[in-house]
């Protein structure tokens, strides 16, 4: 199999300047990024996770580059021969196999989390029983929260038709839900990138490294936006590799893609950062080809592709609107506008990590006295008060901080945010709220791969395994974003690898202004192993030229 069959050995002579730009900020934002988590891991920020690893980042990383391009090496050169099935048939098995092993490992270890992922799962028990979806502990959280409706309103729409298939217990319906969406996100991941490379061992590598990072990663277990809104960054990136002439194929392509652009805004509003960047990207083609070739920007197709696109915003829109105000009705000019996250993520007390006085204190300001939500409002503060105290208080940190306290707080939040690969697994208030008794002795072994030692899950110190688990995975994390620099290296299908690339920028670029949290990446995963496939397959295509294979 040679590097051209695999489309990634072209050059990058024809690739529009604006994308080289683009390539080469993506590689200098990743190399920063490791050079962090390999220099600065020893330093004391919160949400670390250094207590958990065994080996340090140093050491750690270079032993997982050379297991990754060892598996890689192995399931390349394999052959792989099927008389009666297709590959990809046999894939699709496989894939089911191991879901069917996700869902009796989740079975053993699942449990009832609290803080916002236990008030929107309440809310839609609510809204089934026939009750208020108003949280107790925060009466308008979703006056104050509206993004989380869309959620809610799926959440109850679930735990309905779980009930009807006979799952009686609503928070493991919602958790099999998320299985299904791990399941299909790995699908999609496959043959996105069997489109992209021609090549079913590229597929494979891409799968089996998703399968360790993600299909194995406990937050399936949480039922919430980052598991719902897992598959919706690369299900754009696969709609983006659909090539035909046909007008109808083109134009269901950028409906479902409007679509899903509104979907990504409310269900996990990082995921619309992707949506953005294929519209960028995009837009400097067709302007890059007007100069190039002299080509027209107005044509029939794309004014149809533009209609498709609002169209498909639209439909998403209007429906979602309308049962999210029947089921989860808000007072209007109450929500936290941006300033509020920007304020919050120039925290440097907590690392821009949640702060629940930023919340009580700072954007409310005393509407729920002694910060306790048990207690009635004193009285309504709007959004623009908010974002005018936001403001403030953020040029006064600003300020307090200056320019090299903003730069220790960034170098701290890029670790708060991108060394951590379980993702800030069990970091969240109140964590292992309701933990039921292991059904078996096989059950509380799994707990123990799964669980941080905590009184309140019943695992012990001395018999956890996590440290095993939390290395492995921060080991896989590494590589893939060591081996996802090389994916800057000459593509055939730059516009769909340059589109990556500019999501991922613009979603570090997020984190690194607005809250942190390493969780906030875990939707972003599967775009970068894709990228990290690319960069193995373009390594081991230099690395065969060198030998002249």
């Amino acid at each position: 199999m040679t590097c051209s069959r695999d489309g990634l050995g072209a050059k990058d002579k024809q690739i529009p300047i604006v994308y080289r730009v683009i390539k080469c900020l993506f590689a200098v934002v990743i190399v920063v990024i490791l050079f962090i988590n390999v220099a600065f891991y020893w330093l004391d920020y919160k949400g670390t996770r250094r207590t958990w690893q065994i080996i340090d980042n140093p050491i750690l990383l270079p032993i997982s580059i050379c297991l990754v391009g060892a598996i890689f090496a192995i399931v390349y050169k394999a052959k792989f021969k099927f008389k009666r099935f297709s590959a990809d048939a046999v894939f699709i098995v496989a894939s089911l196999l191991f879901l069917i092993l996700q869902v009796f490992l989740v079975r053993q270890y699942y449990f009832e989390t609290a803080w916002d992922a236990a008030t929107v799962r309440d809310s839609a028990i609510n809204i089934v029983n026939g009750d208020s979806p108003d949280p107790d502990w925060w009466p308008d959280y979703y006056d104050v929260n509206p993004n989380n409706r869309t959620i809610v309103s799926l959440f109850t729409v679930v735990i309905r038709v779980m009930s009807v298939l006979t799952v009686d217990d609503p928070n493991f319906g919602l958790v099999l839900f998320q299985c299904g969406i791990s399941w299909m996100t790995g699908v999609v991941l496959y043959f996105t990138v069997k489109r992209l490379t021609n090549s079913r061992r590229l597929a494979c590598v891409a799968w089996l490294i998703y399968a360790v990072l993600v299909g194995l990663s406990p937050w399936v277990s949480i039922p919430y936006s980052d598991g719902v809104g897992l598959i919706i960054p690369i299900t754009m990136i696969f709609l983006l590799t659909i090539k035909s002439q046909r007008s109808l194929v083109r134009m269901l392509k950028w409906l479902a893609l409007g679509g899903l652009g509104y979907l990504s805004l409310q269900i996990k509003p990082q995921t619309t950062i992707m949506f953005m960047a294929i519209l960028i990207v995009v837009g400097l083609g067709i302007i890059v080809d007007k100069i190039r070739n002299g080509q027209p920007i107005f044509i029939i197709q794309r004014i149809i592709n533009v209609t498709a696109l609002v169209g498909g915003i639209c439909l998403v829109m209007i429906p979602i609107k309308l049962i999210n105000d029947t089921l989860v009705p808000i007072e209007v000019d109450r929500n936290l506008p941006i300033t509020h996250y920007l304020m919050m993520g120039m925290n440097s007390e907590t690392d821009g990590i949640y702060s629940g006085d930023d919340v009580w204190f700072i954007s409310l300001d005393g509407v729920y006295k002694e910060g306790d939500g048990s207690n009635p409002p004193s009285r309504v503060v709007t959004t623009d008060e908010i974002a005018d105290r936001n403001i403030e208080e953020l040029i006064n940190r600003l300020k307090e901080m200056g320019i090299v306290g903003t730069v220790k707080l960034l170098v701290r939040k890029s670790l708060v945010n991108f060394n951590d690969g379980a993702f800030a697994w069990s970091g969240e208030g109140n964590f292992y709220w309701s933990v039921e008794p292991p059904s078996s002795e096989l059950a509380q072994s799994i707990r123990e791969i799964f669980y941080i030692p905590d009184k309140g899950n019943g695992v012990t110190s001395t018999r956890s395994k996590y440290k095993y688990f939390q290395t492995i995975e921060q080991g896989i994390w590494l590589a893939v974003l060591f081996f996802s620099i090389f994916s800057v290296l000459g593509h055939k299908k730059s516009r769909v690898i340059v589109s990556m690339m500019l999501g991922v920028i613009g979603l570090i670029v997020y984190e690194m202004l607005f809250e942190a949290r390493a969780r906030y990446i875990y939707t972003y995963v599967p775009i970068f192993i894709l990228l990290a496939v690319f960069g193995l397959a373009k390594v081991a295509c230099m690395m065969r030229q060198r030998r002249g294979c």
